[in-house]
């Protein structure tokens, strides 16, 4: 039996267009390191109405690049003719255009996802709370908070975030405590940031908190591992984060300004310091992290302002940390204060440049998603007007449902394994493994069920069939992928099994290969030539 060659160079030239569509990318960049630069032939601004505030204004970019899903996020507005300079606020969910899908006006930032119906946030008053967005219930937790929250899933408890005050020669300075809660408001654990930082590590601009009181951490993030049950505090002020011995308290190591690591930029040049008032710090792969670097306060030129997406590559054994990658923003973006940076699942970064005041008094806050060629895909910028400014601490792009990979049709040959694989993704970006389950039907009838443990910071984990039982002839392969309350996404495919004494003429392959790989080679020069 033979396929036909009409059936074979349909399937190199799609093989052929599919490769040098992949590398042929409407930009460029070099050693990784990527400054915005737009063009029209990619992206496409239009104006909206945003219907989270009344007459609030923006510009929108999005494209079918971008990661599909939604945003939760914290947004303010303040009118700064008001004498009492009053905010009004909302915790709320969009969709990618900005359509307002939830609200609730009673509720701020910090807010993540706690499980697949509930948030982690607080209130007005700064109480930490459990929202319910199922069921519209808000549990409060009996303690409160700034900046971050934390859960520790292992223990059932929640990391807070407290400031405290040490008097030294009748001077009070401002510190920063981890807090850690059971969800009966009950204090389990705490660790004083006096114990391992020093007066003399103040800022040398002078940071300070309400009554000029000098604000010697201001710590903004708290991230627990429960690999290691080890926890990782930023601190804004010094310039350096902490891996903290969660059973001890110890300090395992800092990198930053007071850290013990070398320091390394993308161009391998050695570095005093990497990131100077950051935020958002979050592990998202074994040993590299990704943090917002608002280049605020820097120490080696003040007159920097290029806020970043930053990921850190950090070796433990030769004590060495490198910027792996990194996408500096115009400094039109520059945000002084605020941030948040993510990894999500399709390669792309998502950047929260949240300051309400810029370069351009216009722009308000601005949210950005770069693919990993540092490339535009989807951004909304607040527009500024009529006294109106808008300001953002973070925001969490998430699904109601896990999301897998999209397998095309295939052919295989009888009573051979061949194995089809497709990635899986948690709702949102959890940082404990979730259990959930998946399904494979075969013509409509069900051929495997099993757990399936979706794999922290949003990293894919894997499902494989293989297709050898299957007999001659056309099949439909369905898999199904559930989080742990049933929520669900599907692929489904046709598998053509062929007699296993099938010949394919090949002979002919080479010209036709040849052919596609001097028109691709051809087509990567030209474009050259055009940049």
């Amino acid at each position: 039996m033979h396929i036909s060659k009409n059936q074979g160079i349909l399937v190199i030239l799609l093989l052929h267009c599919t490769l040098f569509s992949s590398i042929l990318p409407l930009f460029t960049a070099t050693n990784d390191l990527y400054v915005f630069n737009p063009s029209s032939d990619f992206i496409s601004v239009e104006n909206l109405v945003l219907p989270i505030y009344e007459g609030i204004t923006a510009e929108l970019i999005n494209t079918d690049e971008a990661f599909e899903g939604l945003n939760l996020m914290y947004i303010w507005r303040l009118n700064e003719s008001d004498l009492f300079k009053r905010m009004e606020t909302s915790l709320i969910i969009t969709d990618m255009r900005g359509n307002l899908l939830l609200e609730e006006p009673t509720l701020e930032s910090p807010a993540e996802f706690y499980n697949a119906t509930t948030i982690l946030c607080q209130n007005q008053d700064q109480e930490s709370v459990l929202w319910n967005i199922a069921t519209g219930k808000i549990q409060p937790l009996g303690f409160f908070s700034h900046h971050d929250l934390e859960a520790n899933f292992e223990n059932n408890t929640i990391f807070a975030l407290e400031e405290y005050y040490l008097v030294s020669k009748d001077f009070p300075y401002a510190y920063d405590a981890i807090l850690e809660y059971d969800l009966d408001g009950n204090l389990v654990w705490q660790l004083n940031t006096s114990t391992f930082v020093h007066g003399y590590q103040w800022c040398p601009f002078h940071d300070y908190r309400s009554s000029f009181i000098p604000d010697i951490t201001h710590s903004n993030t708290v991230f627990y591992d429960p690999s290691e049950d080890v926890i990782y505090l930023n601190t804004r002020n010094l310039n350096t984060f902490y891996k903290i011995d969660h059973k001890t308290g110890d300090i395992i190591w800092a990198l930053g300004e007071y850290g013990d690591f070398d320091l390394y930029s993308i161009t391998g040049d050695e570095k005093t310091n990497l990131f100077y008032h950051s935020h958002a710090l979050e592990l998202i792969d074994e040993n590299t992290f990704i943090l917002f670097d608002n280049d605020y306060h820097n120490q080696t030129n003040p007159d920097s302002l290029n806020s970043r997406i930053l990921e850190i590559v950090v070796n433990e054994s030769t004590m060495m940390a490198n910027v792996s990658w990194v996408w500096t923003s115009p400094q039109e973006y520059h945000s002084i204060i605020y941030g948040d940076a993510d990894h999500l699942p399709n390669g792309n970064r998502l950047g929260v440049f949240g300051t309400h005041w810029k370069l351009n008094p216009e722009l308000g806050a601005i949210l950005v998603e770069v693919n990993d060629e540092g490339d535009i895909v989807w951004e909304i910028k607040f527009i500024n007007e009529n006294n109106i400014v808008y300001g953002l601490y973070n925001m969490e792009r998430f699904r109601f449902s896990p999301t897998i990979s999209q397998e095309h049709d295939t052919l295989v040959i009888s009573g051979t394994d061949s194995f089809l694989t497709w990635n899986a993704w948690y709702n949102y970006r959890a940082k404990h493994d979730v259990t959930g389950h998946y399904e494979i039907f075969v013509d409509d009838v069900l051929f495997e069920s099993n757990c399936i443990i979706y794999d922290r910071y949003w990293r894919p984990v894997n499902i494989s069939y293989n297709t050898n039982s299957l007999s001659v002839g056309t099949h439909n392969v369905t898999v199904l992928v559930f989080d742990e309350i049933g929520n669900s996404a599907s692929d489904s495919l046709e598998i053509t099994v062929v007699p296993s004494g099938i010949i394919v003429d090949t002979s002919w392959l080479f010209g036709i290969t040849l052919a596609c790989s001097t028109i691709g080679i051809a087509a990567i020069l030209y474009r050259k030539k055009q940049l």
